[in-house]
């Protein structure tokens, strides 16, 4: 075990300056050799379910949620890494036309939470004749759309998209996938929402 060094060196007192000299070169020598142990440093940890964080920006892991937490103006906040929502959904086949019209998915999305989403729909797209092109939007009640890129596709080819959407919105709100296009069809199989961030 690593011995403590003094904190103060030896102070001058009486006349023995020899014994002061000695005590201060072996306080010396201490210091240079000896293995500095540090003292640990309290944080103010969160004892209870309406503990208040006193200092903003201290980051903590939070065992019983299972997520790493920061304090922001007394509150403690989870940071938001994890899969929010992951499910699969068969995307019923659409003819597509030129106006944005809804996808028709065997189930439901789930109502998700304020926060920021990354969307990544599997889409299985077929041409079925010239200029043919496929465009997806995610529309979130309460919350804006978010359209992705238009997608050329040659006639009769079969391609397997997958497009990325980003959305977020400060309050809670259902899906709603919608697609336009041109001389295409798209089905598909699995949409995955994935939280990456909080309001």
């Amino acid at each position: 075990m690593a011995r403590r060094p003094r904190l103060n060196p030896p102070s001058p007192t009486g006349n023995d300056w020899q014994s002061w000299a000695r005590q201060l070169n072996e306080y010396l020598v201490r210091q240079t050799d000896s293995e500095i142990v540090p003292e640990p440093v309290l944080l103010e940890h969160k004892a209870t379910r309406e503990a208040k964080a006193s200092t903003d920006g201290v980051l903590m892991y939070n065992p019983q949620l299972g997520k790493a937490e920061i304090a922001v103006s007394n509150e403690w906040v989870p940071i938001a890494t994890d899969n929010a929502v992951t499910f699969t959904s068969l995307i019923l086949t659409l003819v597509l036309t030129d106006t944005y019209q809804n996808v028709p998915i065997a189930n439901v999305p789930p109502i998700l939470e304020a926060g920021t989403y990354q969307i990544i729909i599997n889409v299985k797209a077929t041409g079925t004749g010239g200029g043919a092109f496929f465009q997806l939007r995610m529309s979130r009640s309460g919350g804006g759309s978010f359209e992705g890129t238009e997608n050329e596709i040659g006639n009769g080819e079969t391609a397997y998209v997958p497009v990325a959407l980003t959305i977020s919105s400060d309050s809670p709100g259902s899906l709603t996938l919608e697609a336009r296009g041109n001389a295409a069809t798209i089905s598909g199989n699995e949409i995955t929402v994935t939280r990456i961030g909080q309001p």
